[in-house]
């Protein structure tokens, strides 16, 4: 299906200010243990938080020759869109408005967290997460009114 597919797969690293490469290593192994394929793009779980790894995580997907989400923190040159939005948060007006923005030549990121709600999960992003759904489709919508093409991060 992936192959098939236009879509990425990648790495949401779980890490501490305290972690280093062999953390991410470890983690990147059980990733291709699991899929049999390496990711596509490495990003970080809660990356707000995570200020003083960003660096390191770069410096680690350049050893590996893949994709790093785009932090404005990160000072590290590396593969990756100009600029990401976490839409989850945000209303949709807002999300047009950056997307009205975008320059010519140029990839962005929109990030949603969709899915269904789940009445045994405790994730403070539970009920969003049908809701991003339909942002994704009145976004999706205005992309394509706007003549925006569509990648991931395997195509960048």
């Amino acid at each position: 299906m992936y192959a098939k597919n236009n879509f990425s797969l990648g790495l949401h690293l779980e890490v501490s200010e305290a972690d280093d490469e062999a953390t991410y290593q470890s983690q990147w192994n059980m990733f291709e243990q699991l899929l049999s394929i390496p990711p596509d793009y490495i990003d970080v779980h809660k990356g707000h938080f995570q200020n003083a790894t960003f660096n390191s995580i770069a410096e680690f997907c350049l050893q590996k020759r893949v994709r790093f989400r785009k932090y404005k923190e990160t000072t590290v040159n590396v593969s990756s869109p100009e600029s990401s939005l976490t839409a989850t948060f945000k209303e949709l007006g807002a999300i047009k408005e950056w997307i009205a923005n975008f320059k010519t030549n140029s990839t962005y990121e929109l990030v949603f967290h969709i899915g269904s709600f789940d009445p045994d999960s405790k994730s403070s992003l539970n009920k969003d997460r049908e809701l991003d759904i339909e942002k994704l489709k009145h976004v999706h919508e205005f992309i394509s009114d706007k003549n925006i093409s569509i990648t991931n991060y395997k195509s960048l």
